[in-house]
């Protein structure tokens, strides 16, 4: 897969802080023929990456970077400060039925909780817009906290939803407290041999169920409370068909930062 940096727009942003910077493309490139660019894609694909300075964040993601978001990433080491990388979600949009086209959709990631000494789990979503240039693909992209003013569900709803997870959560923690009595008392019964090994192994598995599940609703519970940042990414920038092209980045504080990366999937030639 082709990837240049002519369509780099890093923006780098400090809380609701949001800059954004047009691509450059060379002069050599002006006068080819793109008229046609939205025809020759197939898709795009967005990549939301994690980045860090230092290893032992214990946010989740996974270390299989796409080859071409890798690439990029690879050309870019000099600007970018980051020593590693972890995908937190990818979403993947067909395009392009006309010369025109806006996609939209939601990427997982996550957002400094209140203090900025945590992450908490945040729902983003992205919109592209995509045209034909004489250059080749006028592409904007933007990233907006799912939390934000803009797009949040209304103050009713947000706060019934909050209610119910802190239910949710007080009723786990009950069932921790007793699911830790029950593992106790069985240990017990399977020093004095009463009590077969299987059995308490079945009773550990539910307790460790039963802890994951409170850890999930408090993360959400978390979230929720974290403070909405608003626009994270606005970016233009000109690429072609078969680039991957590092959009922006919006730093989370401390050694981190969320990378988006944008793939312009181009046709299969048959």
């Amino acid at each position: 897969m082709n990837v240049r940096l002519r369509g780099l727009a890093v923006a780098l942003v400090v809380l609701a802080t949001v800059s954004s910077a047009a691509a450059q493309t060379p002069p050599t490139m002006a006068t080819r023929p793109h008229a046609d660019a939205t025809r020759q894609v197939q898709g795009f694909n967005i990549v939301l990456v994690l980045g860090e300075t230092q290893l032992g964040s214990g946010v989740e993601g996974s270390e299989d970077i796409p080859p071409g978001a890798r690439k990029a990433l690879n050309d870019m080491r000099e600007f970018l400060p980051y020593k590693h990388y972890k995908v937190l979600d990818t979403q993947w949009t067909s395009c392009c039925a006309g010369v025109n086209s806006v996609l939209s959709g939601q990427l997982r990631g996550i957002a400094a909780g209140r203090g900025g000494s945590s992450f908490v789990d945040r729902q983003y979503s992205f919109h592209l817009t995509v045209n034909n240039n004489s250059q080749g693909l006028s592409v904007r992209f933007g990233l907006n906290d799912g939390a934000s003013s803009g797009s949040r569900k209304s103050a009713d709803i947000v706060e019934a939803t909050r209610q119910m997870e802190l239910m949710e959560r007080e009723d786990l923690k009950d069932k921790i407290s007793t699911s830790e009595l029950q593992v106790r008392e069985a240990e017990k019964k399977v020093a004095v041999g009463v009590l077969p090994q299987s059995e308490l192994r079945v009773m550990q598995d539910k307790h460790a169920s039963l802890v994951r599940q409170h850890e999930a609703v408090s993360r959400a519970v978390e979230g929720s409370h974290a403070p909405s940042r608003g626009s994270i990414i606005d970016s233009s920038f000109i690429m072609q068909p078969g680039e991957t092209v590092v959009v922006g980045t919006s730093r989370l504080g401390g050694d981190k930062a969320i990378i988006a990366l944008v793939t312009a999937a181009k046709k299969t030639v048959k």
